[in-house]
């Protein structure tokens, strides 16, 4: 099982990028042949360790899956929302994988090592299509699009590069909540593991400017600013001083250098006419109709997986919050920010209590960029790696939690002893 385990966190960064035909009638690709062989492992022997956080995250992710199940009864398009159902059960299978060996800092800190050097690999893959100008995995994508379209730059911005992900968006988001998460782990960690953290950040940053994706890029500069505020404000003298003297030398450089690498810049110049002179009406339209037809038209119940059809006549939501409360519903909504909510408070107090304060505020800062990093890809229910950045965040947590209530009870023990004596 736990060959099984490492090589689904593997398969999760290249999605359905390979796969092996079946005498043309079947097609496995790895981490659904991972998951075949894994459940009946994960249901006849079920994690004992169900308390805090995890427990809600569970509860919430079965009961996302037995109510879209229930939904295609209603659903104006029930064999689309199929499709849904069967990446809600993916992700289902990839929380309780990670959460069954995910149980110590041991494991979280090889994950970080793996999610560094596949993120490194990645990146260079991105570069390699930006210089060849084609794509490498073209049957991953719905549009079946081959060669990067250089004509249309003003729209999808500069070579957009892809990768394993159907879109440029994926990728931008994958990038975006790669390199919060690995700033974060290259504060913690020492020595070679630190170099892979900073370089896989170093090109995650570079690609995200290159996917040219507005989500990401805002959702990572919000994520940036708390993270350098956690720098400033929760760390040693040593680190406060160091992150100030880069925003001095930082703000300077910009001061003398910023015009001209506006002017200069084809990325940042493509994603400028980008925001002045796309039309954001359909986008409007897409969150009023979610909103309202989707929300308040079924009495906050939802109007089932695959309502997109009706809702907004095909097509994507463009943002994967409203996505769950037009299709599943207000109740399921409310208890996905719940779950995001406990995840900040049991980060923000580690990072209080100066536990793993750097990697905390870097999973933290992907947590406060995720609602605006949801705006960009077309759904977040086909990506593996949102699945394990979400079991990720809340296997960390928990674990944070039990070694806070450990700590409390040695102290208060240790209280006690010394009343007594």
């Amino acid at each position: 099982m736990k060959y099984l385990f490492w090589a689904g966190i593997v398969s999760c960064f290249i999605g359905e990028a390979f796969r092996i035909r079946v005498f043309d009638l079947v097609e496995l690709f790895p981490l659904r042949v991972i998951v075949v062989l894994a459940l009946p492992i994960i249901l006849l022997n079920p994690v004992k360790r169900k308390q805090g956080i995890w427990r809600f995250a569970s509860r919430l992710l079965i009961l996302m899956l037995i109510y879209g199940i229930a939904s295609l009864i209603w659903s104006p398009d029930p064999s689309l929302g199929l499709r849904f159902v069967n990446m809600i059960f993916m992700g289902l299978m990839i929380f309780l994988l990670v959460s069954r060996y995910a149980i110590d800092m041991s494991v979280l800190k090889k994950i970080m090592i793996v999610w560094s050097i596949i993120s490194i690999l990645s990146s260079l893959l991105g570069f390699y299509e930006m210089l060849n100008g084609q794509y490498l995995f073209t049957h991953v994508t719905d549009y079946g699009a081959t060669n990067i379209e250089l004509s249309r730059i003003v729209y999808i911005g500069w070579l957009t590069p892809r990768v394993f992900f159907p879109g440029p968006n994926e990728f931008a988001f994958f990038n975006a909540i790669s390199a919060l998460m690995l700033i974060g782990w290259a504060f913690e960690t020492r020595r070679a593991y630190r170099i892979l953290a900073l370089i896989a950040t170093l090109l995650a940053i570079i690609l995200i400017i290159n996917s040219f994706s507005r989500a990401a890029i805002f959702g990572f500069l919000i994520g940036l600013v708390f993270f350098v505020y956690i720098l400033t404000t929760k760390t040693k003298r040593f680190y406060r001083i160091a992150a100030i003297l880069l925003i001095v030398s930082i703000s300077i450089f910009a001061l003398y250098k910023g015009e001209e690498l506006l002017n200069n810049s084809l990325a940042i110049s493509a994603l400028t006419a980008k925001i002045e002179n796309e039309e954001n009406t359909i986008r409007s339209a897409y969150y009023t109709a979610a909103f309202f037809q989707g929300t308040i038209g079924s009495y906050g119940f939802g109007r089932g997986l695959g309502a997109s059809t009706e809702i907004i006549l095909g097509g994507s939501y463009h943002h994967y919050l409203l996505e769950i409360i037009a299709e599943l519903g207000l109740w399921i909504f409310l208890g996905y920010l719940i779950l995001i909510a406990k995840v900040c408070i049991q980060l923000w107090r580690a990072i209080q209590q100066r536990r793993n304060t750097f990697w905390s505020g870097g999973l933290l800062a992907s947590c406060i960029a995720f609602p605006v990093l949801c705006a960009g890809p077309a759904s977040l229910v086909y990506i593996y790696l949102y699945w394990l950045w979400l079991a990720f965040v809340v296997a960390f947590t928990e674990y944070d939690s039990i070694v806070m209530r450990l700590n409390q009870s040695k102290l208060g023990h240790h209280l006690n002893s010394d009343k007594s004596s």
